[in-house]
Parts: structure tokens; C-alpha cells; sequence
């Protein structure tokens, strides 16, 4: 038997990487093979990364989380064990739902970045800013720029002497704008990403030491990649999260897991 993922073409590149993850993670609890298409952005992890697709034919049995999730984390558990003795698997869209129910293994040994880029002497702090598609998914998602003056702070308290990186899929944001102008003020150092290449960008944030966060699964899964990191991600997103019965956020404000857990909430 083995678990499948047949369509990844939902989301972004942190979508994918997260569900991704969810592969990996079931099929190392039921001690069997896995097997995906590759996409976009895998080259930059060393391989083999995705191993042989779903077979076209097969008896397959289609895991829906929330009909897991529903029975409870150890009942859920037991089941997956169950459909996994009977049939292969396939994984429906799984984003971060199933983040905290299967972390066994380590995802620093599941995504290894390939030629990881060196970003200097000292410490780096990755700044993340979502504008784009934001706006019509979610402006709350849109963080205020108070959120980012008081990360900055925070973590000035720790790493007083860190190299700030400005990372945006959208440079006409007022948070991004504001925030350069802020770090300058400041006479802090800051570096600029590069907006024409999302990837490169992914691989510097993975190797900083702490990610001063957006809500966005791009920068989150960074978080749980190379370094180990200080996670700084917005209160007032969270609590607006829990409301919504997010079981990522909620299981975040928890204690997340060890991949991935708070440093602060601003």
C-alpha cells in the first residue's frame, strides 16, 4: 500500500509545501511508500523529492481530513491506520489542518534546501510582507504596520546588532514602504529581497534566524525550514483565526509542535 497525492495544482508554493508535508508525514506513520507529481519550486530541495505518481488505475480510498478530524485525534489515528492495511491512499486537499496531528518526522529532514544561500556574518531577521491577491482573499490578512515596529523591537532585544531582510510579493504596500523607511530611521541594517524570484527569496528567509511573519503559508513554511527560528506572527490574525475554529492557529497559540511553535504573538 502506499499514500498519494494525484492533483497539487491548488495554491501556492507554501500551499504546496504544506500539503506536501502532509504526504510525507502519513506516509512515515503508516511505514509505507509515497508518491506525488513534482511541482513548480522543488528543484530548489534536494531529491528525490517526489517519487512515482499515482498509479492511473488502482482501488484507492480518498482521505477527506475533516471526516478524520471529526472522530477525534486517536480515533482519527486508528482509522488512517485501518484504510491504510486496505487500500492506497489518496490524499484529498490537506493545507495546514493536519499540521499538528502527524509531526513525527522533522521537516527540516523532509525539505533540505539545496546550495543554501549564504547571508553573512552575524544574525538575520526576515521581514514578510503579503499585498497582491491579498486584498480580494483577505485584507485582515494585510497586516498594520505596528505589527511589524513591534517585532522589529522585540527582536532587537535579542539580536541587537541583526541584519533585517525585506521579502514582498508587493512593493506598493504602505506596511513595506513604512518599514524601510522606519529601519533607515533607525540606522539599522536592512537588505532588500528580490521580488522577480520567489524562490531565491524562499531560500534566503529559510536560512535567517528569526521570521517576523505574515499570515501567509509562504513565509510560515520557511519557518519550518533550515534554521531553527524565532516565529513572530500577529495577535490580533490569531485571535481573529481562533474565532474562525482555524485548527493551525489554534493549535499554534497551543504550543505549536516541535517543526514549528511561537517565539512571540504581537
Amino acid at each position: 500500500m502506499a499514500v498519494y497525492i494525484k492533483d497539487l495544482s491548488y495554491g501556492r508554493f507554501g500551499n504546496k509545501l504544506f500539503f506536501y508535508n502532509n504526504l510525507r508525514q502519513l506516509a512515515h506513520f503508516l511505514n509505507t511508500n509515497y508518491g506525488c507529481d513534482p511541482f513548480p519550486g522543488t528543484e530548489i530541495f534536494d531529491g528525490p523529492f517526489c517519487q512515482s505518481p499515482a498509479p492511473e488505475r488502482g482501488q484507492y480510498y480518498t482521505v477527506i481530513f475533516k471526516e478524520i478530524a471529526a472522530l477525534g485525534r486517536e480515533e482519527g489515528k486508528k482509522r488512517l491506520k485501518e484504510l491504510g492495511l486496505q487500500y492506497d491512499l489518496i490524499l484529498s486537499v490537506i493545507l495546514a489542518d493536519m499540521f499538528y496531528w502527524l509531526d513525527d518526522m522533522n521537516t527540516r529532514e523532509i525539505f533540505k534546501v539545496k546550495n543554501p544561500p549564504d547571508l553573512g556574518p552575524g544574525k538575520h531577521v526576515a521581514l514578510h510582507f503579503r499585498g497582491t491577491d491579498y486584498f480580494s482573499w483577505d485584507p485582515r490578512a494585510i497586516l498594520p504596520v505596528d505589527f511589524y515596529f513591534k517585532g522589529i523591537r522585540e527582536i532587537k532585544n535579542v539580536l541587537p546588532d541583526a541584519v533585517f531582510h525585506l521579502f514582498t510579493d508587493d512593493h506598493r504596500l504602505d506596511s513595506y514602504r513604512q518599514v524601510t523607511a522606519f529601519l533607515r530611521g533607525e540606522n539599522l541594517s536592512y537588505v532588500f529581497g528580490n521580488i522577480a524570484n520567489p524562490y531565491e527569496d524562499f531560500k534566503a528567509m529559510t536560512e535567517c534566524d528569526a521570521i517576523i511573519s505574515a499570515p501567509s503559508s509562504y513565509s510560515t513554511t520557511a519557518g519550518f525550514i533550515g534554521k531553527e527560528k524565532l516565529i513572530v506572527q500577529s495577535a490580533q490574525w490569531i485571535n481573529y483565526k481562533i474565532e474562525e475554529k482555524d485548527p493551525f492557529w489554534i493549535g499554534l497559540i497551543n504550543g505549536g509542535n516541535k517543526n514549528y511553535h511561537l517565539w512571540k504573538a504581537l
